[in-house]
């Protein structure tokens, strides 16, 4: 199911942590990567720390030494650039649609994990704009990548069940475990808006 990976680095080290996840899964695969970059327009001089590509030029040298770091590790990779887009999470969901990604694989770029990329950050617009499944990292230092469960939530919709092919794919390449929940609300636990079910016998 996933033969192609899209991971979106912006040149920060943060960024790369997704790295592993990636690699770790295209092994497994026989899956190929496409590293991206997005020049922004009037960006900042640094992000997380680290000098910000805002040159074309740059932002190519870069991707090509995280092509020749996959290489080594036996993975088939290949360096996309885009120009002057300002709007970074629109051009990541239309590159993994225009190369015909599987997967994207992005670290949350947040303290607060992926609740912190829940809420306006570049990943969530990406889950939001685009039809790739996305693959969302947390910082870390560690350079392996071990998956033992892959959790699906479930709602008894079919939407929510769109969610079972990827996951059984994750978890057949990482011989992982997959734990089906569904939460089931209380009248202690429903929300204010339905404050009236609570009510009910």
């Amino acid at each position: 199911m996933f033969a192609h990976l899209l991971v979106p680095l912006d040149g920060s080290a943060l960024a790369e942590t997704a790295l592993p996840a990636a690699v770790a899964l295209a092994r497994r695969l026989s899956a190929r990567i496409s590293v991206l970059h997005v020049v922004e327009p009037h960006a900042a001089p640094t992000v997380h720390g680290d000098r910000h590509l805002t040159r074309a030029q740059d932002a190519e040298a870069y991707l090509d030494q995280i092509v020749e770091q996959l290489a080594a590790q036996h993975v088939q990779a290949r360096a996309i650039v885009r120009y002057g887009s300002a709007d970074v999470a629109w051009e990541i969901a239309a590159t993994a649609a225009a190369v015909s990604a599987d997967l994207t694989v992005l670290c949350t770029h947040g303290r607060g994990g992926v609740r912190g990329a829940i809420f306006g950050s570049v990943a969530q617009q990406v889950l939001q704009q685009g039809r790739t499944p996305v693959l969302l990292t947390t910082p870390s230092e560690r350079r392996d990548f071990q998956c033992r469960r892959v959790l699906v939530p479930l709602d008894g919709s079919e939407t929510s069940e769109t969610a079972l092919p990827a996951a059984t794919a994750v978890a057949a390449a990482c011989a992982a475990e997959i734990v089906l929940v569904s939460v089931v609300p209380t009248p202690e636990t429903a929300p204010p808006d339905r404050a009236a079910t609570r009510l009910m016998p």
